[in-house]
């Protein structure tokens, strides 16, 4: 648990009502989990910007995927669909284009 007005967070309204406990404490999830939402998301991006600007060689494998797991991914899964679902709700300010 954190204090809910600490540092980054003073300004974000990221937890629901239920999740806040007395001397307004919260718990550290939800925040943690959309920093990671955001840092992926910026990755995507960055990629994006690559691939609008740049011309990049033929790939060596054409059609290749490549498929990752280990024994994080539920929680990793879980983590981002909590993100979404408070950036819907408009609990989450987005940064302005």
């Amino acid at each position: 648990m954190i204090a809910k007005r600490l540092g980054p967070f003073v300004n974000q309204n990221i937890w629901r009502d239920n999740e806040v406990i007395n001397n307004d404490l919260v718990p550290l999830g939800p925040a943690l989990a959309l920093i990671i939402h955001d840092t992926l998301a910026a990755c995507e991006e960055f990629s994006q910007v690559l691939l609008t600007n740049f011309k990049f060689l033929n790939p060596i494998v054409p059609g290749m995927a490549l498929y990752m797991r280990g024994y994080f991914n539920n929680t990793l899964q879980a983590a981002l669909s909590d993100a979404d679902s408070r950036i819907q709700e408009g609990r989450v300010l987005l940064p302005q284009d």
